[in-house]
């Protein structure tokens, strides 16, 4: 590699190599690198081991080798080796940044964050290594991985600033922090340090702020922060930056009260003040309301054949597949497993009413005998009285195969806000779609208005929400309560109906509509964006707000910025129709609207000339989703026939076949009973009624398989269908 003498040291003090290490160790430092870059990593370390015994421990020779020790992945070396090296040079930027890399790899996050903010402290002059990127890269990742997504978005932007030119995992990084999807939509906005008033005392010492900022200091800039609140207390630019920052440093302890002390400032507009109680609340070590144990309960059994025969006959259970391994870790996975109903299945759907629903209570196991252990009935479910009940049936039912008292234990826990929210339906086949989604409305209707409004939350002072009405001290707690489930993946896909029922129950006003022109003055948060007056938004702010709401999956801006694209015709080059009839499609739970949708993007693409199987393809999946199986066959064979040979259709037409279960990775026909969901997921809670969600299960009518050896069609695709001949 022939190093020269006057080039920089490896160990990156800021003096050449022959004013630092020395020149006689350049010969070395030669074979090392160029050893290193070869892959010879082992020889690499040898050469080091050698060089360090004949020049002693040189800074460049510790930092050369912990960093090919962090790559190699040996932490615990790397860590003796680095703290060799801090010892002789504790407030070293590279030895601090090595730090910062073990403490990563010990899943100290924490730790790696205030060892990069030294770091960045020791860093002197105005240019900063390029090798801090990788760090601000790398701790970006992991903290996007904890959770931590304000701090992990902060890292990855300064990654990328330092880099200055486009790095496509850095990108995709930044896109995965925004897009979280089902997490909230208020961990989406940018949270950018706001500018001070003109002519306040501390505004130069604000600045100093700012300049941390731009280098990448952010404890010393919430340091500058946290002193100008001691002399200027109650400021709400400065409150704001300090719980942006505690967020940007994941500290955990104190995140929750910095966004609560902004929340209860008398300055903060009140719909300010609901988000940074939101914030609050999301960032809290504690959960929200009181926890419900799930347990689970143990009963030896005396004849596994003879339990799994009465579990078989008993209305109220119900077979389901069992796992392939042991749930707990302790052996063999049980032989058997069922689900268990608060009541016997119903057997029709006759004058059915949502109380005559049996109700998942419970999942049952059937265990056999082990060489320490006797065969063993386990019941599990959440400690509530429901379970009870189901608790004494099941041993009611068992009691002939059964010996001794169960034994209970707690293994995990949810919140009664939580298990409030959540319920988990066995309905009987033949349940259409229309009976099913209106059965869910009215379910959740209840628990919103119902089991939600009568929780006891800790931010309320141990209240429920209905306690709550008309106390001005809990009234922004209360509406960021409110605003926590509007902002949830769930509750977005359901009826908005809901919440504003909700909002009318607790006496809460709904949101006033927003005029376009405040977006160039203020800012408006992903999740207030649903309540701007779209017709008001000038061509490239819709449009921004578009790409925004695609990019972070945020479905309210969707539906309601895309019809007004449509109305206009200064954007149809910009965004063509036939693209924004099909995100419609997507976002509508209608059928007769989808189709139509589908339909509208078919006209306008075949109008400008584009390829129409892919919208094709969206409708066969939009179909298969919703079980509208009549046209299957034909609308497949026109694909196969006709379209094939379009960019990307066989690879997405294949792709939805495999995601039905319909084909198997190889092409080839699976049995279909294998890949369907089971019965009692099909009243989840859980279930999207989104499209494209899984297939319809009640009554599902495309179970029907092809024989394995039937031919292909004539233009010998893999592909096929139920039916399709």
């Amino acid at each position: 590699m022939d190093i020269d003498i006057y080039q920089q040291c490896p160990c990156h003090a800021d003096k050449k190599i022959k004013f630092c290490c020395g020149k006689d160790i350049v010969h070395d430092l030669d074979q090392i690198l160029a050893k290193n870059k070869s892959k010879q990593t082992k020889s690499a370390l040898d050469q080091l081991d050698r060089s360090i015994q004949k020049f002693g421990p040189k800074d460049c020779l510790l930092t050369i080798k912990t960093h090919i020790l962090i790559s190699q992945g040996e932490i615990e070396q790397a860590q003796e080796t680095n703290d060799q090296f801090l010892a002789a040079n504790p407030d070293h930027s590279m030895g601090k940044q090595h730090e910062a890399l073990i403490l990563l790899a010990q899943g100290d996050v924490t730790g790696s964050i205030n060892s990069l903010q030294d770091a960045m402290d020791s860093i002197k002059g105005d240019e900063i290594p390029l090798s801090v990127a990788n760090v601000f890269r790398m701790l970006g990742a992991a903290l996007l991985q904890h959770g931590h997504v304000l701090a992990a978005r902060a890292h990855l932007q300064f990654a990328q600033m330092l880099k200055g030119e486009p790095d496509q995992e850095l990108q995709q990084l930044l896109y995965e922090s925004y897009r979280l999807q089902g997490g909230p939509l208020l961990l989406k906005a940018d949270y950018r340090l706001p500018q001070p008033p003109d002519g306040v005392e501390w505004e130069k010492k604000y600045l100093n702020v700012m300049r941390a900022m731009n280098r990448g200091q952010f404890r010393k800039a919430l340091q500058i922060l946290k002193k100008i609140d001691e002399h200027w207390p109650g400021d709400e630019v400065v409150l704001r930056s300090i719980a942006i920052l505690t967020a940007i440093m994941a500290d955990v302890e104190n995140m929750a009260a910095a966004w609560r002390t902004l929340a209860q400032l008398e300055s903060v507009p009140q719909w300010q003040a609901v988000e940074a109680e939101v914030l609050a609340q999301l960032f809290s070590t504690v959960e929200s309301s009181d926890m419900v144990d799930v347990v689970r309960l143990t009963l030896e059994i005396e004849d596994l054949n003879r339990a799994f025969e009465i579990a078989d006959q008993e209305p109220f259970i119900v077979t389901t597949q069992a796992p392939e391994e042991d749930p707990f870790g302790e052996g063999p996975a049980p032989r058997n497993a069922f689900i268990v109903l608060d009541r016997d299945q119903l057997e029709n759907t006759d004058g059915m009413t949502l109380e005559m629903i049996p109700v998942v209570s419970g999942e049952l196991m059937l265990f056999g005998k082990q060489t320490d252990r006797s065969a063993r009935l386990v019941l599990i479910g959440a400690d509530t009285p429901k379970l009870e009940t189901v608790r004494s049936r099941i041993i009611e039912t068992f009691a002939e195969v059964t010996q001794g008292d169960d034994q209970r234990e707690a293994i995990t826990s949810t919140s009664r806000a939580a298990e409030a929210l959540s319920w988990n339906w066995h309905v009987p086949a033949g349940v259409t779609r229309e009976q099913h989604a209106e059965l869910v409305r009215e379910q959740q209707t209840r628990q919103l208005l119902g089991a939600w409004s009568d929780v006891p939350f800790h931010v309320l002072d141990g209240k429920t929400p209905r306690q709550a009405v008309g106390d001005e001290a809990l009234s922004i707690p209360l509406r960021a309560l409110v605003l926590q489930l509007e902002q949830t993946a769930d509750t977005q896909s359901a009826d908005d109906a809901h919440i504003v029922a909700l909002r009318n129950e607790l006496g809460i006003e709904q949101p006033e509509k927003i005029d376009g022109g405040r977006l160039e003055t203020e800012f408006v948060s992903p999740l207030r964006q649903r309540h701007l007056d779209f017709a008001s938004l000038k061509d490239d702010q819709l449009i921004g707000l578009q790409s925004d709401a695609m990019a972070m999956g945020n479905l309210a801006v969707l539906k309601l910025a895309i019809p007004e694209i449509l109305e206009r015709e200064s954007l149809r080059e910009q965004v063509p129709p036939q693209a924004c009839y099909s995100m419609m499609a997507r976002l509508t739970d209608d059928d007769e609207r989808a189709l139509e949708c589908l339909s509208k993007a078919r006209h306008f693409a075949r109008q400008s000339g584009e390829p129409l199987g892919t919208y094709l393809v969206q409708e066969f999946e939009y179909r298969l989703s919703r079980g509208l199986t009549d046209k299957l066959p034909e609308l497949l064979q026109t694909i196969q026939q006709k379209h094939m040979r379009e960019p990307n259709v066989e690879y997405q037409l294949a792709y939805v076949l495999e995601k039905f279960g319909l084909i198997s990775a190889d092409g080839r026909s699976p049995d279909a009973s294998k890949n369907a969901p089971p019965p009692e997921m099909a009243g989840s809670a859980s279930e999207s009624d989104a499209p494209g969600s899984a297939i319809w299960t009640p009554d599902d009518p495309a179970k029907a398989e092809k024989p394995a050896d039937s031919p292909a069609d004539e233009g010998g695709s893999k592909l096929w269908l139920p039916d399709s001949e």
